[in-house]
């Protein structure tokens, strides 16, 4: 049951200031998991930064514009109203895909250049050839984000 794990992955995905609380929404499969989770509900909100009005139980369903977070059979719910500017963070997002892009696209221009292949050092080809590969990892986590946050927009 990672709640805190959840909550901070749902912060950096959606880019929630780390200082500012949050309401939670836990949904729980049986009272067994929700009297642990009770148990030490002073921790998990002070570590999380949850609000203490957070609802627990297998009752509690996921709101419409609510990021989720799943661990086993507990799934963490964050409500965004009132969070962030969907429409800012959707114009932060298509920028830095954009950004990630052009750079991308430069490095591919200078790797398909026959000269600088045959007079760069096989480490600063290599270094390159990483970079474009971490750049598109990042631009495709970018895009899950832009996609979950037009998702909950709709």
């Amino acid at each position: 049951m990672d709640i805190l794990g959840g909550v901070r992955n749902i912060r950096g995905e959606l880019n929630i200031p780390p200082g500012k609380k949050v309401q939670a929404l836990i949904h729980v499969e049986d009272a067994h998991q929700e009297s642990l989770i009770q148990n030490e509900a002073e921790w998990i909100q002070r570590l999380g930064k949850i609000l203490p009005d957070w609802e627990i139980g297998p009752k509690v369903e996921r709101p419409k514009t609510a990021a989720a977070a799943v661990s086993g059979n507990v799934q963490v719910f964050v409500p965004l109203d009132g969070l962030i500017d969907a429409d800012e963070e959707i114009r932060r997002l298509e920028k830095q895909i954009n950004d990630i892009g052009k750079s991308v696209a430069t490095l591919e221009k200078k790797l398909t250049n026959p000269r600088f292949i045959e007079r760069a050092p096989e480490e600063v080809v290599q270094k390159d050839r990483n970079r474009i590969e971490k750049e598109r990892s990042r631009a495709e986590k970018l895009q899950e984000n832009l996609s979950k946050l037009m998702e909950l927009k709709s």
